[in-house]
């Protein structure tokens, strides 16, 4: 018996809240309209070729105008590890959450 973990519960607790809370949340976000529709991250129904269509198609336009297309690709990850926290939450209680 002593090679035997106990098992824990936690864990699983721990994602049935975190569902629980994701869903409540974006349900919130939904009925009020808070999020604009050019955010496509972590929206139910949207992926991928959402966000390609509307580029591909100013592209394709801006081609056939002969208009100058430039583009700008950033890699904002560690934005969240220096963004100022008591800001963000005035937000989230401004928007309810």
């Amino acid at each position: 018996m002593s090679n035997y973990r106990p098992i824990s519960l936690l864990l699983s607790l721990s994602k049935v809240l975190e569902a629980f809370r994701f869903n409540r949340l974006n349900h919130h976000l939904n009925v009020n309209r808070i999020l604009v529709p050019e955010q496509y991250a972590f929206r139910r129904g949207i992926n991928i070729e959402n966000t390609n269509f509307p580029l591909r198609n100013t592209i394709i336009s801006s081609l056939n105008k002969k208009q100058v297309i430039a583009e700008f690709f950033g890699d904002i990850s560690k934005v969240f590890n220096i963004g100022n926290h008591s800001v963000l939450l005035q937000k989230l209680s401004y928007y309810g959450v």
